[in-house]
């Protein structure tokens, strides 16, 4: 992410253990979260 940073590009990590895929919903919440909060964007 820093490299990604430095480039003056925006970047945010998310963890997803894909072997768990209970945890999927939890994760596209965070995605849409990001979305929102970095880069002023809606998903549907």
């Amino acid at each position: 992410m820093k490299e990604i940073e430095a480039l003056g590009a925006r970047a945010v990590a998310l963890a997803l253990d894909v072997g768990e895929s209970s945890h999927f919903d939890a994760f596209v919440e965070q995605v849409r979260q990001q979305l929102q909060q970095h880069w002023q964007r809606h998903s549907e």
